[in-house]
């Protein structure tokens, strides 16, 4: 069965107010890639680009920031190697299934993205390879793919998102700090654990190290106990996110460091108003 990847993509849903979900998604990509490198000095360098026109920026007040129009996500995981590229070719691929992944959040980038720029160095069969290729709307999706053995011995992983669209553009948030919080309050989960690695975002000179917001914001509230279902023991984890765009709370349901399911905790609990 073949897959036409522009019809793909203009089926992929993808509302305008969630400009960041590509971000999102290629921060979880990193995280799970340094999970499967197994190591514990794992890093993600995030770094907005900001649209440099004078035109674009010179009648805009102080304190205003410039707007956004890619990113840049860097980490330190396993890579490209051929078993995940392979992955990456396949649409609706169950590589990652355990991990609660669906085979398509990459469909998302080129749903808000002109096009997506991939370097990866990575170590296979003994040997340390770079693989270097653009993603874009055109035929299988891959362009100007170059495989090759490398002197480098260094892996890292670099993901370009170029050209932010119109709708997604306008409607992404381009306070720095916001949007650190945003990725804070989707990859929960992961900051939840004791081997989440160094996040830092970059921005126009400005570094803010997600971690250390985290605590901040999120983990000085935390409160944990746990409780005994038919001699299956539990644990929960209360966690007041101020920085959190959504109001509803939520229940979310994990397991193996995943997140399975989010309900809304005012259906289990009529009292439950929007603020407390």
């Amino acid at each position: 069965m073949k897959i036409e990847l522009e019809g793909r993509i203009r089926n992929t849903r993808l509302p305008f107010h969630k400009a960041l979900h590509p971000l999102f998604e290629a921060v979880v990509n990193s995280i799970e890639a340094i999970e499967e490198r197994g190591i514990s000095y794992g890093y993600i360098n995030i770094t907005i680009e900001r649209d440099q026109h004078q035109e674009s920026f010179e009648q805009l007040a102080d304190g205003v920031d410039k707007p956004v129009i890619g990113f840049i996500i860097e980490d330190n995981g396993v890579g490209f190697d051929e078993k995940n590229f392979n992955a990456f070719e396949t649409s609706d691929t169950t590589y990652k299934e355990d991990k609660g992944g669906k085979g398509v959040g990459r469909f998302l980038w080129l749903k808000a993205f002109d096009k997506v720029e991939v370097e990866s160095i990575f170590r296979e069969n003994g040997k340390y390879k770079e693989r270097r290729f653009e993603f874009i709307i055109k035929g299988d999706g891959i362009e100007n793919l170059v495989t090759r053995e490398t002197g480098q011995k260094k892996l890292t992983t670099t993901v370009k998102l170029i050209g932010f669209k119109g709708d997604y553009r306008r409607n992404c948030i381009k306070n720095a700090e916001k949007i650190v919080l945003q990725i804070v309050d989707h990859c929960l989960v992961y900051f939840l654990s004791e081997n989440c690695p160094k996040i830092k975002l970059y921005d126009e000179g400005k570094v803010i190290d997600l971690n250390r917001i985290y605590v901040k914001n999120v983990k000085k509230e935390e409160k944990i106990s746990g409780f005994e279902i038919r001699k299956q023991k539990f644990q929960i984890t209360n966690l007041k996110l101020s920085s959190t765009t959504d109001s509803l709370h939520r229940i979310h349901y994990c397991a193996n460091g995943r997140e399975v399911k989010t309900e809304n905790l005012q259906s289990l609990m009529n009292d439950i108003t929007k603020a407390l």
